[in-house]
């Protein structure tokens, strides 16, 4: 049974957006603007209803259906970047044979999802007047909480079936299950490890550097709110990189017999690579 080097796997995909950022932005950046776009209206859609005394569930399936939207948009950037790490191909995708299975996995992984996001959504999230975050239903909150941690282990090990469809490797949720096995809780920690730890000191140091700024902001107030927004955007995406790294190189090293994975070292951080070209591949 293949254990993952869980060090080497989380150290390399924290280095590998910035050590390949040249890489990753010339095949993600188009997908990765036309999503953002659309997320941004699912978020402010979102946070206006939750705003509302009573907030509308109408608003709440704009929204998620809003969020889907952008994930589909999204998904040539995903399995691009993951056709990178795995297989050192820098080739932008579009909507090709790899995005329409890695996107029909995702559909079947969302309708599992679909009775949690449910069970939120009929929570009654909302924003009080004072800025306070919270739910006209706290027990079906805490009910969301606790169901997405019993099926995390669960998500996570079946995520494995994107890099596979990315590495055109006739795989399906149950090989992926299999392929993952013994590796459960290194899987959870890894990912949590990564993205939690990202996030936490990424946001400490922007809402830091947002505050100093404000300090001396004055009239220049807006420009401030709006460099802080595009440190948040910048954080977003490393993180989404960072997370795609990780899944990949894991992914490599639970198919193969090396000790350690090594992230590529064709590029220089200047949109170069060693083994392909930007095309419009799929």
């Amino acid at each position: 049974m293949q254990k993952l080097p869980l060090r080497a796997t989380w150290l390399a995909a924290l280095k590998m957006p910035w050590q390949h950022r040249g890489t990753f932005f010339k095949i993600m950046w188009p997908w990765l603007l036309a999503a953002g776009v659309v997320y941004v209206v699912a978020v402010v859609i979102s946070f206006a209803a939750m705003a509302g005394a009573t907030p509308p569930t109408g608003v709440f399936v704009v929204s998620m259906i809003a969020g889907v939207i952008a994930m589909v948009l999204a998904s040539p950037a995903i399995v691009g970047a993951l056709r990178y790490v795995i297989a050192d191909e820098a080739q932008r995708h579009g909507f090709g044979e790899r995005t329409k299975r890695f996107l029909l996995a995702y559909l079947v992984m969302l309708a599992v999802y679909l009775p949690v996001m449910g069970l939120y959504m009929f929570s009654g999230p909302q924003i009080a007047p004072d800025g306070t975050f919270g739910f006209a239903r706290p027990g079906l909150a805490i009910a969301v909480i606790v169901i997405t941690l019993i099926i995390l282990p669960i998500v996570m090990r079946l995520g494995f079936v994107f890099p596979a469809i990315v590495d055109d490797e006739p795989i399906d949720f149950a090989r992926a299950w299999g392929r993952t096995k013994g590796n459960t809780w290194r899987i959870l920690f890894g990912y949590l490890i990564l993205s939690m730890g990202i996030t936490f000191v990424g946001s400490f140091l922007v809402g830091f550097l947002g505050a100093f700024l404000t300090v001396f902001s004055g009239p220049l107030a807006p420009v401030v709110a709006i460099f802080s927004m595009l440190l948040n955007v910048l954080l977003m995406i490393y993180l989404l990189v960072c997370i795609l790294s990780w899944f990949g190189l894991a992914y490599l090293a639970l198919a193969s017999n090396r000790p350690e994975p090594q992230a590529a070292v064709s590029d220089t951080g200047n949109g170069s690579s060693g083994s392909g070209s930007t095309g419009n591949g799929g």
